[in-house]
């Protein structure tokens, strides 16, 4: 019989183990590393996992990411891996929204915008309306291009996604800077009425919310704005 005095919890999975063990039994980490609620690198299974970011979470020894900054400075085998895992997991799991998040956040960090947007669409079809997976996924169907170039009905839906997920309460400010690239980079650009509300009005409240530097540099990689005036406005903003 084991005493209770035997066990302690895994920091990685909260599973119960032996006190002694150097191993977890269920998630298989390496538990002679620091807790890791205090570091974002971790080690499990037979390859070790360096995820960057705050917004990822460890189910079943599987690091499930929220953030598009969770794979920032990941190599890309370890993403590669990652996202087999997460495939195989919206299989096993397919009412699980987060792994459909996940595999929406690693498809969009390849560039593979419609498997990304798929992949959020029925992610949002399994929860409320969290405004990060709304955020994402407007991302997703700008789908690399200069906003500018899109149809009418593409932007119309982006704006939508968008200001659905700054309807929430204090949203990052990036999903207002990306409303507003898109509604100058389209409808000022292209000499077209601007629809409320206004790009200045959203610079401001941008302004005055939380700037996520690392987001924002994520963000600009999958929204070309070479030469654009609004870059300028977007960096004074940003620093």
């Amino acid at each position: 019989m084991m005493l209770s005095d035997d066990l302690t919890t895994c920091p990685y999975c909260l599973e119960q183990i032996r006190r002694q063990a150097t191993r977890c039994k269920h998630c298989h980490a390496e538990l002679s590393e620091p807790n890791p609620t205090g570091s974002n690198s971790t080690s499990g299974g037979s390859g070790s996992f360096n995820i960057g970011g705050s917004g990822h979470h460890i189910e079943g020894g599987i690091h499930v990411i929220n953030t598009l900054a969770d794979l920032d400075g990941v190599d890309e085998e370890t993403k590669r891996d990652l996202r087999e895992k997460y495939e195989s997991q919206v299989r096993t799991f397919p009412e699980r929204a987060q792994y459909h998040v996940a595999l929406g956040l690693s498809y969009l960090d390849r560039g593979l915008y419609d498997r990304a947007s798929a992949s959020l669409e029925r992610a949002l079809e399994k929860t409320s309306k969290d405004a990060s997976i709304l955020y994402y996924l407007a991302l997703a169907r700008i789908a690399g291009r200069r906003p500018r170039t899109l149809k009418l009905a593409a932007v119309q839906e982006v704006e939508r996604l968008l200001t659905a997920a700054t309807l929430t309460d204090r949203p990052p400010a990036h999903y207002k800077l990306l409303l507003a690239i898109v509604k100058f980079d389209f409808y000022t650009c292209n000499g077209l009425r601007v629809p409320p509300p206004a790009i200045d009005q959203l610079l401001r409240e941008a302004a005055l919310g939380r700037i996520d530097s690392q987001e924002m540099k994520l963000m600009l990689q999958h929204v070309p704005l070479e030469g654009s005036p609004i870059l300028s406005a977007i960096q004074a903003i940003c620093h």
